[in-house]
């Protein structure tokens, strides 16, 4: 079988095709990496806090958009203190008192003791939210008012003393209103 056309004819042209497709591959080639990347980064930045529960991440969220209405510095979320708080909220849900508390796994991981604020949220009610739990309470304008930046971390548990919420700040002096 003969070709139309002649290859020794057509070389250089052949050869310019060649070399314009690998280009062209290896052009596609790295947009696809690229866009890949992108994506991976922003995997990345989803996981730091996918840990996080619902409950947990909706009582971070109520109190950053009510430092934001107010005008204070927005607290820095901390994977430690997520931890930490999950951790309390579960111990006081079963009824574990006396066992390790946020202060006590905070300060094995170098954090000042003096300088973290546990605030605790309970309710034995299924019906009441975090959100109206949270606004009732003295701490949410107590914590409403620090203008220091600090990490948060919240925690969330329902157990046999009913279902509780733990907030954690360090980097907060205990003994001064941080005003």
């Amino acid at each position: 079988m003969k070709l139309p056309v002649s290859l020794k004819a057509n070389r250089t042209l052949i050869i310019i095709l060649l070399i314009s497709f690998a280009i062209g591959s290896l052009c596609v080639l790295n947009a696809w990496k690229s866009a890949s990347a992108q994506n991976e980064r922003k995997v990345n930045e989803t996981r730091q806090i996918s840990p996080v529960t619902h409950s947990e991440r909706e009582l971070y969220q109520l109190i950053m958009q009510q430092r934001e209405k107010r005008g204070v510095v927005s607290f820095v979320p901390s994977w430690n203190l997520f931890r930490a708080a999950r951790i309390e909220a579960r111990q006081l849900a079963s009824n574990q008192d006396g066992q390790t508390n946020a202060v006590q796994i905070l300060k094995s991981l170098g954090y000042n003791s003096r300088n973290i604020r546990v605030i605790v949220l309970h309710t034995d009610n299924n019906e009441e939210t975090s959100r109206r739990l949270w606004q009732s309470s003295a701490q949410a304008a107590i914590v409403n008012k620090i203008k220091k930046p600090c990490q948060i971390g919240t925690g969330y548990a329902t157990g046999k003393k009913g279902r509780i919420w733990v907030v954690v700040l360090a980097g907060v002096s205990k003994g001064t209103n941080d005003e």
